[in-house]
């Protein structure tokens, strides 16, 4: 989901050579979903989510249920089918 967001703010000329997650958040919210209306606001909740779990996966060995898992795979699915069909247009 991370770099699908990068390519969708590089695909309207938003380049930056570093990117920390809640710089691109930020940038995806602003730019993309408030400003031009490009993609629903739940992107933004599902890149936040899918950030927040791994954060805890990775750093606080919080175990993960397999719905909620599942549910995060299911929304980077669709998070990145709607990068790669904005990029066509």
């Amino acid at each position: 989901m991370f770099w699908a967001a990068i390519a969708a703010l590089e695909k309207i000329g938003i380049r930056q050579e570093r990117w920390s997650h809640g710089g691109l958040k930020n940038a995806f919210r602003d730019e993309l979903v408030r400003k031009r209306h490009i993609y629903p606001d739940r992107l933004v909740d599902w890149l936040s989510d899918a950030y927040d779990l791994r954060n805890d996966a990775h750093y606080q060995r919080v175990e993960i249920s397999v719905k909620k898992a599942r549910r995060v795979v299911g929304h980077a699915r669709e998070f990145v089918n709607a990068i790669m069909e904005a990029r066509r247009k």
